[in-house]
């Protein structure tokens, strides 16, 4: 926790984990993921990188979120989780730029013809097959110059889906994404 590792030119296949981040889990720090393969990997949140938990009030003065990682360049594919983010599960204010997030899945969608009073658990069930983000707590992302294509299997947001989160969203290729039912 709250440490600066750096991943570079790794190849992260084949990998699972019963909860976040079948390729990668980051939590509470600022990490850098560049330039590496993220590939077939599985877990029931995130199949290639999840980052940490945030929680209200753990922003520095600048309003970012601790959970800081930069995710650049790296190819992302073919990763699948069981609930959400396919290819990347974020809780926090990342910078995801010049990524190929694609061929990412979700195993589980949950689909009911009857309206709930519970609107939420339905947003959080098979949600974001290729990006998922949730928790920013207001600090900023980036999300720019990537291509998010071919994922699907989502409920919600088959390309990105946005939940409690603020940042900015540009210049992307954002192609061939299939949800069941919303995005």
């Amino acid at each position: 926790a709250y440490c600066q590792p750096v991943l570079i030119g790794n190849t992260i296949v084949h990998n699972s984990a019963c909860y976040d981040g079948g390729g990668i889990s980051i939590d509470y720090n600022a990490a850098r993921i560049e330039d590496n393969t993220i590939s077939y990997n599985f877990a029931s949140h995130a199949g290639g990188i999840s980052t940490g938990e945030t929680q209200v009030g753990q922003t520095s003065v600048s309003g970012r979120s601790h959970s800081q990682p930069v995710i650049l360049r790296n190819r992302i594919t073919n990763n699948t989780a069981y609930y959400s983010g396919g290819g990347i599960f974020v809780k926090g204010t990342p910078v995801i730029v010049g990524n190929v997030i694609a061929g990412n899945r979700i195993h589980y969608t949950k689909h009911n013809s009857q309206p709930t009073n519970d609107a939420r658990i339905e947003r959080k069930t098979g949600a974001g097959a290729g990006i998922k983000v949730t928790r920013t707590y207001g600090g900023p992302l980036t999300i720019q110059g990537n291509v998010i294509a071919g994922n699907r299997g989502a409920y919600w947001g088959a390309g990105m889906c946005f939940d409690r989160a603020a940042g900015t969203i540009k210049e992307n290729r954002i192609v061939g994404n299939q949800a069941a039912l919303y995005g």
